[in-house]
C-alpha cells in the first residue's frame, strides 16, 4: 500500500503504511523507479530483533512541514523516525531519535536494506563500500545512489553491498561488512546505538542521488548531524510558508487541503510534467501504470494549483505544452514524465481510414487551464511561447477539426469509446471561451472572434443533437446514434459553463445522473461500469462525486454539496492521500493511490463552495 508521498520535483518517494520506502523516482518524477517498487526492510533490536511491520508503528504525515513521522516502542525505547527531502537536491533524509526513559543505559540495534533496481531494472547494478565516503555507493550507467549513516553521539555502523542473501543478515538487525557486489544488488547497513539513561541519541541516514559518482558523493559526503538538522529546518520552513495560507472555513479540511498541496506539488517535476499517479503497485499485474502525463489530468491539477496561488508551479506545466503539442495542433493521449510520447492503445487507422489517436478534450482542457491562468494573473510576458507554440495552433486545430457542425469523433475521457461526447463538446466550449482574452491581447482578433462564434454555435448544436427527451446524452457513436447510457460526464455542460446549471435540460440530466449512479454515498462513472469492479454495483469515483458536489452548490443546494464533499474527504488515507475509486461496500481503494485528479477536484470544489 502507498501510504504517503514526498517529492521536491526531482525526486519522489512513496512510503508504505509502516513508514518504509517503497518507490524512489529519480531524475524524472514517475519515470524510473530506482527500487522497482520493492519495500525497504527495517529491523530493530533491543532484546529480540523485530521488523517494523511487526511492531504496529504509528505512521503519520505532517502536511505543515511535508514530512513523514513513524513512531514505535521496543523494550521501553521510544523510536521516532522522521523522513523528509532536501529543498533543492535529490536527497532523502532520515532522522531517527532514540529516547530511553529508563535509569540505565540501553543499546539498540537497527538495520535497513534497500533493493536497488536502477532504471526500474534489477539487472546489472553494482554496489561498493566507499572508504572516502564511509558509506555505500550503488550505480548503473548514469544513475548513482550514495548511502551514509551516522549518529549525533557516536554509534557503530556496518555496511554491506550484496544480493538477496543479505536479507538474512538484516533480520538479526545487524549486517556483516561486505565490500562490493553486482547484479541484482541490495544496500544494507546496521547501527548499534547506545542511549543514555533518561537521554536521547539520534541516527542520521542520507540517501543522495546523482547522474554521476561525483554528484552523489558530494551530496552525501558533506552531510553531518548539523547539516541534516539545518536541512530539516529549511524543508519544514519552506513548506510551512507555502501552506500557511491554506485554511478551510466552517469545516476542518485543513489537513486534507495541505496534504493535497504536497501531493500535487510533489508530483510536478521540475520540467513541468504532472503525472496522474506514482503508485507502482499494479505494474506487475498490468505491465503498465499511471505514471504518465495525461494532459487532461495535468491541466486540471495545474488549474487547482493556480487557484491556490501557486502561479509559478502551474506556469512550469503550461510551458511544457509547446514541447508536447503535435504538428497538427493537438495533444496526444499521454506522455512520459520526460515529456516524450508515451504508450497508447488508440488506433491510427479505423474503418478503412486514418484517424487521430486522440481524446480531443485533453487539448481543450489544457487550453481552458491556460486561459483561466491568464485571467487570474494577466502574465502575458510569461505566456508568449505558450501562446505562439501551443494556444494558437490548438485553437486552429479545434476550429478545423469539425464535421457537420460538431467536433469530429475522438476518444472519450474514460478512454473507452470513440464518438462525439458531451464532455468533449463542453470542454471545447470552455477552452475556446477561456483563451479568447489571451487571443485578443495578443492581437489575434480574428481568431478570437472565430473562437467565440464557434463556441456559441457548438452550444446550439449540443442542445439540439446531444439531448434526448429533455436531458443530455453522453455521446453520439460512430454511426451518429445517441448513446443513452447515463454517465457522470453528462454533468460537464454545467461544470464547464456551457449551460446554465438551472436550465431544465441540465436539471433533468443531473437528477438522472444522481438517481442512476449514486452508490453508497458516492457517484459511479456510468451505468454498469466494469473497470476494477469488485462487487455487484460499480465502484464510486471521487472525481465524479465532486462534480456532483459542485453542481449542487451551483443550484443553491449547499448542504447536499457539503455531504458529497464530506463523503470524498472520508475516503482519504490517514496520511491524506485520495484514491481514484473505492469498493462500493467497504469504501476502500480498489486502484491507484494517490490520484492527482482526485486531489485537484477536491481543492477546486473546496474553493468553489467557499471553504478554502
Amino acid at each position: 500500500m502507498r501510504f504517503a508521498s514526498l517529492g521536491n520535483g526531482v525526486v519522489l518517494v512513496n512510503y508504505d503504511e509502516f513508514g518504509r520506502i517503497v518507490d524512489l523516482y529519480y531524475p524524472y518524477v514517475g519515470l524510473e523507479n530506482q527500487t522497482g517498487g520493492n519495500n525497504e526492510l527495517i529491523y530493530v533490536k533491543v532484546d529480540q530483533p523485530k521488523e517494523v511491520s511487526e511492531l504496529s508503528p504509528m505512521v503519520r504525515f505532517v502536511p505543515r512541514v511535508n514530512a513523514l513521522q513513524t513512531e514505535l516502542e521496543l523494550g521501553k525505547i521510544v523510536i521516532t523516525k522522521t523522513d523528509f527531502l532536501d529543498v533543492y537536491d535529490p536527497i532523502v533524509y532520515r532522522i531517527i531519535r532514540f529516547y530511553n526513559p529508563e535509569n540505565a543505559e540501553k543499546t539498540v540495534s537497527l538495520a535497513s536494506l534497500i533493493d536497488v533496481n536502477f532504471y526500474s531494472n534489477r539487472v546489472g547494478d553494482s554496489a561498493f563500500y566507499d572508504p572516502e565516503l564511509k558509506g555505500l555507493v550503488a550505480y548503473k550507467s548514469s544513475r548513482y545512489l550514495a548511502l551514509k549513516a551516522f549518529c549525533a553521539n557516536g554509534c557503530d555502523v556496518s555496511y554491506a553491498a550484496g544480493k538477496g542473501d543479505l536479507v538474512e543478515d538484516v533480520k538479526d538487525a545487524s549486517v556483516s561488512f561486505r565490500a562490493a557486489d553486482n547484479g541484482d544488488t541490495n544496500l544494507a547497513f546496521s547501527v548499534t546505538v547506545r542511549v543514555p539513561p533518561g537521554g536521547v541519541n539520534k541516527l542520521y541516514v542520507v540517501y543522495a542521488l546523482g547522474m554521476g559518482y561525483s554528484e552523489a558523493f558530494q551530496r552525501a559526503s558533506t552531510a553531518s548531524p548539523t547539516s541534516v538538522e539545518l536541512s530539516f529546518s529549511a524543508w519544514s520552513s519552506f513548506w510551512n510558508v507555502l501552506t500557511k495560507s491554506i485554511s478551510s472555513k466552517e469545516r476542518d479540511y485543513d489537513f486534507l487541503a495541505k496534504a493535497s498541496v504536497a501531493v500535487m506539488r510533489g508530483h510536478t517535476g521540475l520540467n513541468g510534467s504532472i503525472i496522474a499517479s506514482s503508485d507502482y503497485s499494479y505494474t506487475s499485474l498490468w505491465g503498465d501504470y499511471y505514471n504518465y502525463v495525461w494532459p487532461r489530468d495535468a491541466g486540471i491539477v495545474a488549474h487547482a494549483l493556480d487557484l491556490l496561488g501557486f502561479r509559478g508551479v502551474a506556469l512550469r506545466h503550461y510551458k511544457t505544452l509547446p514541447l508536447m503539442v503535435s504538428e497538427q495542433g493537438f495533444l496526444h493521449q499521454k506522455y512520459n514524465p520526460d515529456l516524450r510520447l508515451a504508450s497508447s492503445w488508440h488506433p491510427r487507422f479505423m474503418d478503412g481510414k486514418p484517424v487521430y489517436p486522440i481524446q480531443e478534450d485533453e487539448t481543450a482542457i489544457e487550453l481552458w487551464a491556460v486561459g483561466e491562468h491568464y485571467r487570474m494573473y494577466m502574465d502575458l510576458d510569461d505566456l508568449l511561447e505558450v501562446y505562439r507554440s501551443f494556444v494558437r495552433p490548438a485553437v486552429k486545430f479545434i476550429l478545423g477539426f469539425v464535421e457537420d457542425g460538431l467536433p469530429k469523433p475522438s476518444w472519450d475521457l474514460w478512454e473507452e469509446r470513440y464518438g462525439i461526447h458531451i464532455w468533449t463538446v463542453s470542454t471545447i466550449y470552455a477552452g475556446l471561451n477561456s483563451v479568447r482574452q489571451l487571443l485578443d491581447d495578443m492581437g489575434d482578433h480574428s481568431l478570437a472572434s472565430d473562437a467565440q462564434s464557434f463556441s456559441s454555435y457548438l452550444k446550439e448544436q449540443a442542445m439540439k443533437r446531444l439531448t434526448h427527451e429533455g436531458r443530455f446524452v453522453r455521446m453520439l457513436n460512430k454511426e451518429g446514434q445517441q448513446d443513452l447510457t447515463v454517465d457522470s460526464s453528462m454533468l460537464a455542460p454545467a461544470i464547464f459553463g456551457m449551460v446554465d446549471p438551472r436550465d431544465p435540460v441540465m436539471v433533468k440530466t443531473a437528477e438522472l445522473v444522481e438517481g442512476k449512479l449514486k452508490v453508497n454515498g458516492g457517484l459511479a462513472r456510468y451505468e454498469d461500469d466494469p473497470y476494477r469492479r469488485v462487487k455487484a454495483q460499480p465502484n464510486p469515483w471521487l472525481i465524479t462525486t465532486l462534480w456532483l458536489a459542485r453542481y449542487k452548490a451551483m443550484i443553491g443546494k449547499r448542504d447536499e454539496a457539503l455531504a458529497y464533499l464530506d463523503w470524498t474527504a472520508k475516503r482519504a488515507t490517514p496520511s491524506g492521500l485520495l484514491p481514484e475509486q473505492v469498493d462500493p461496500e467497504t469504501l476502500t481503494s480498489t486502484n491507484v493511490i494517490p490520484l492527482l485528479w482526485s486531489h485537484a477536484e477536491f481543492v477546486i470544489t473546496l474553493k468553489f463552495v467557499g471553504l478554502l
